[in-house]
Formats: C-alpha cells, structure tokens, sequence
C-alpha cells in the first residue's frame, strides 16, 4: 500500500516508524564527476539484473461487478529498447485510471534491479553529512554514464575509527520511488512510453 502512495517506510536514530516521501525533486546533495576532478579515494560501481527487467508491462483488469469498464495499460521500458519481451500483470481491484499507476509502479519495481554503489574515504563533501532521501548527481563515463544523471541515495554504511572513516553509499534511480516515467541513464536508448 505504501508503494502505491509513493510513501517510503523507515525510521529514524532513536528506532521510531517513520513515513515519509523520496526527496527526488531537489537539487542534487552531491555532484560527483568520476571523469573530470572526481574526489580522491572514491570509487563506483553498478550493477544491473536485465533478467528481471521487460520491454512492454501490460496491466489488465477486469470490469466490476457494479459496472465499469475493463482496466489496461502499457508501459514501454527504456531500459530494454531492442528486444521485445512482454509482461502482463492482472490487477484484482481498482478503478480504469488506475491501470496506468499500476504499470508505473511494476516498472518501479524492474527499475530497482538498477543500482550503484559509491565507496568514499569521507562522511561529508563540501560540509554536508551524506544522507539517504537525497540526490546525488553522477558522471561516470567508465560505467557507460556520459551524461550527468540523477541517482537517489536509499542508504548509507558509515564506518570509522580512530585511522578511517568510509562510507558505503547505496543508491537507486529516483524513478523507483517518486512515480515518475524514466529517462535511461545510459546515452541513446531513451525511449518514450
């Protein structure tokens, strides 16, 4: 139910239930330039799982039985812009408009096989703490990213002691959780739905 709300389930240092929305909207925390000046002891890595990723989600529903029409809506994967390799996905309830919102949120779902991770000898850049629910912008021509692109931090692993401190940055494209169509990241397959 959460997902359907674009409503992100966490909590917060003292181990409190907290409800709140992706701040995908702002400018970005952080700009790295893995080409041009990046920072020193850091480095990227992503990884992306194409086996559970479709070119086409169907989402199709029956009419109810207090009348209505039938529900169905497709949505195109920008990620999977040459072969062609279809879901379907039945809704058990909801209205016609919102076969639409169900295909973007089970694309939501396929985007999340979409990650990156930073590894950073460092717990703040330019005086700002690094914190999940923020935007991070992204150049990295060695992870076939040629153009700066917005990634969404979903969590952080800080280590430190008296020698180091590092930080283990999860992220995931901001699509997975603010609800909105993607534009591939990767330079020449964007599509349109």
């Amino acid at each position: 139910m959460a997902r359907q709300k674009d409503i992100i389930i966490t909590h917060d240092v003292n181990g409190n239930l907290v409800f709140t929305q992706a701040k995908t909207d702002l400018d970005p925390l952080i700009s790295f330039d893995f080409k041009n000046g990046m920072i020193p002891g850091t480095n990227f890595s992503h990884n992306f799982d194409g086996r559970a990723m479709y070119s086409h989600i169907t989402v199709v529903g029956q009419a109810s039985a207090d009348g209505g029409n039938a529900r169905q809506a497709t949505i195109r994967n920008p990620y999977v812009p040459v072969f062609y390799r279809p879901k379907v996905v039945t809704m058990s309830s909801g209205q016609d408009t919102d076969a639409q919102d169900a295909a973007q949120r089970e694309l939501a779902k396929e985007l999340e096989g979409l990650t990156l991770s930073i590894n950073t000898d460092r717990w703040e850049i330019d005086g700002k703490i690094i914190k999940p629910n923020n935007i991070i912008e992204i150049l990295a021509p060695e992870l076939y990213i040629y153009s700066k692109s917005d990634f969404f931090i979903r969590s952080i692993d800080f280590v430190g002691d008296e020698k180091e401190t590092t930080a283990s940055i999860n992220c995931i494209l901001p699509e997975v959780v603010n609800g909105k169509y993607p534009v591939s990241i990767f330079e020449g397959i964007n599509m349109h739905p």
